[in-house]
Order: structure tokens, then C-alpha cells, then sequence
């Protein structure tokens, strides 16, 4: 077998081992590649040889292989070993030898690219022209020739209305220059969207000879922000250690992303019943009066109710809770 990183030259052996020595002649063996493109036979690269054991000897004679294909490719063949007519050896008639070898030649994987940042996010203060920037670099320098990469996206970042476009269509890196190269993702519109840019090799424009089997095809998820909230309310009012006071249960709201001021606030079913709980629509807070004794309500009640919290986009961005309180 031809390991990964061989290449075109590299050399493996077989040994040929006869079960008997030859008597009263010689024994000649042919030695042949059944594919000679991908693996010839001698340093030489034929496509077979001979080789000769003298009568009586116990040589173990070996017989070198060469590679003939790239080390970016793969193949296969077989080496067949027979008796040669030019045998002499009596002990080794016609048909006594017939030994098949099969040889793989494995492929060295093609080398790729490296791209940073993976994911593009506009964030909202990521106004329109906003620009972020790709860096691109090959994993090896070109061999022989040029690598050439195309940048396109969807939606075409290219054609009207696009919510973001490029900076160029296409990454050309030169023999022996791994980069890294940059270009820019633009934003073109506010709002919200979602696309993806795709850096690809271009097969008919890249000569370079340790890239011609690479299969280069990174996309990159591109999107801008979406803002969203998370409202949540404690489920106990303490009343028993605050009789006569007013006790506010605030929410405890969580926001990422883009959520515009001022938030509104909605119950449903909107305190009360029970008596002695009220809803503050624009904080959210739910206010429980505590009575002037631990016999009297709301001691016992339990509030259930849906609160609902909008921001002031458009379209707005929501989130809901379901509240159950309970006044101990």
C-alpha cells in the first residue's frame, strides 16, 4: 500500500519467496503491473520484469513498486506474479505459479481554506453600510499555478433589494501565497433577514496542481439580530410579615438583541379578582395591599393570570409568563 503523502516516485516493495528451491534449472518469474499508469514495477516504472533464481538457491529476491500518480489522487492495481516461460527449474511446471498482490494507492486529502469569523450577525446598532470583514486563507500555498475562489451569496448579494452585499465576487491567490485575504459583507437594509455568503473554489480558473481535487465550498450564515424578552414573577407574597403594607411583585425581564423602549404591559385576566391585587400596565409589577390582620384576605388567595410584555418595534417583539401568586 501507497500511504497518504506518497507521491509520484515514492517506492514500496514485495518479496518473492519460493516454496522449493529450483532443481536442476532456474526459475524465472514475471513480475507485471496490471495497471502500469498508477503503479509500475522497478525503480524504472515498467510495466513488469523478470526475475531469475538460479537452481538450488533459496534467494528471497524483492522487487521495488513505484508510485506514478500524485499525491492527490487516488488508484489501484494488482502485481501479478507467474512463471515465466524461460523456466527451466523442473520442480516448477507451467501453471505452478500464479500470485496475485493487490496494491492501494491512497490519496493525500486536497487542502482547503480556513475562514473567520464562521457566522456574520449585524447587530442593531449595525446601521445600513455597516461592513464586516471575512478573512480567507488556503491551508497550503499553490503549487504551480493560482487558486482562484468565487464569493457569492444568497440572496444574490449582487442583485437588487439585497439586504447585504460583498465586497468582491472573487479571491485569487497566487503560486506559492497562501494569504490570508480579506473582503467585506455590507449591510444594505435594516430590518430583519437572514442569508448566507458561499466561498467556492473555481475549478476552470485554478491551475495550481495541489488544488486541482479540492472540493472547497464554505458557506457562511449571515443574519442580523432579532431581539426577544424573557418575563418572569415570583409565585409567593409574604403578607403575614407585612400587614397594612403595600407589597410590589416587580418582573424580573431578561432582553437580548434588539427590543426598542418603551414596553407595554398586558394581564389577562386583569386584577382584580381577587380583591387586593392590582396591575401596573406600564412597569408590569403586580401590587398586593396586605390586610390589617393574618385572618383576613387576600392571606389564602392566589392569583393566576397571563401577563403579556410588548416592545415598540414594528413588528413588535413579545414574550408572555403565567403568573401564579400566592399570599401567604
Amino acid at each position: 500500500m501507497f500511504a497518504e503523502g506518497t507521491t509520484v516516485g515514492s517506492t514500496e516493495t514485495i518479496t518473492l519467496t519460493p516454496s522449493k528451491a529450483p532443481a536442476n534449472g532456474s526459475l524465472v518469474l514475471k513480475v507485471e503491473s496490471n495497471n502500469p499508469q498508477v503503479v509500475g514495477v522497478s525503480t524504472t516504472a515498467a510495466s513488469f520484469v523478470t526475475v531469475v533464481i538460479p537452481p538450488g538457491s533459496e534467494d528471497k529476491p524483492t522487487v521495488t513498486l513505484t508510485r506514478l500518480i500524485p499525491a492527490t489522487q487516488e488508484g489501484n492495481a494488482t502485481i501479478i506474479v507467474t512463471r515465466d516461460p524461460a523456466t527451466t527449474a523442473v520442480n516448477y511446471p507451467v501453471g505452478s505459479v500464479n500470485v496475485l498482490v493487490p496494491v492501494k494507492v491512497l490519496q493525500k486529502a486536497p487542502p482547503t481554506i480556513t475562514v473567520t469569523p464562521s457566522t456574520i450577525e449585524f447587530l442593531n446598532n449595525d446601521i445600513v453600510g455597516a461592513t464586516k470583514v471575512v478573512r480567507v486563507e488556503l491551508a497550503a500555498p499553490p503549487i504551480g499555478g493560482q487558486v482562484v475562489l468565487d464569493v457569492s451569496g444568497t440572496p444574490n448579494p449582487f442583485g437588487a433589494g439585497a439586504p447585504f452585499t460583498v465586497s468582491t465576487s472573487t479571491l485569487l491567490f497566487k503560486e506559492g501565497s497562501k494569504g490570508p485575504q480579506e473582503f467585506g459583507v455590507i449591510r444594505l437594509t435594516g430590518g430583519v433577514f437572514t442569508g448566507s455568503i458561499t466561498i467556492k473554489l473555481n475549478p476552470s480558473l485554478t491551475t495550481a496542481s495541489n488544488f486541482l481535487t479540492s472540493d472547497i465550498n464554505f458557506v457562511i450564515p449571515v443574519k442580523s439580530a432579532v431581539g426577544s424578552i424573557q418575563l418572569k414573577y415570583r409565585d409567593s407574597v409574604d403578607c403575614t410579615n407585612n400587614l397594612r403594607k403595600l407589597v410590589i411583585v416587580s418582573p424580573e425581564i431578561t432582553i437580548q438583541g434588539g427590543v426598542l423602549s418603551p414596553l407595554t404591559f398586558k394581564a389577562e385576566p386583569e386584577p382584580p379578582p381577587p380583591a387586593g391585587f392590582s396591575f401596573d400596565r406600564l412597569t408590569g409589577a403586580i401590587k398586593v395591599q396586605c390586610p390589617d390582620t393574618t385572618d383576613a384576605p387576600p392571606i389564602g388567595s392566589t392569583l393566576l393570570t397571563l401577563v403579556t410584555v410588548t416592545d415598540s418595534s414594528s413588528p413588535p417583539i413579545s414574550a408572555q409568563a403565567r403568573v401564579n401568586i400566592t399570599v401567604k
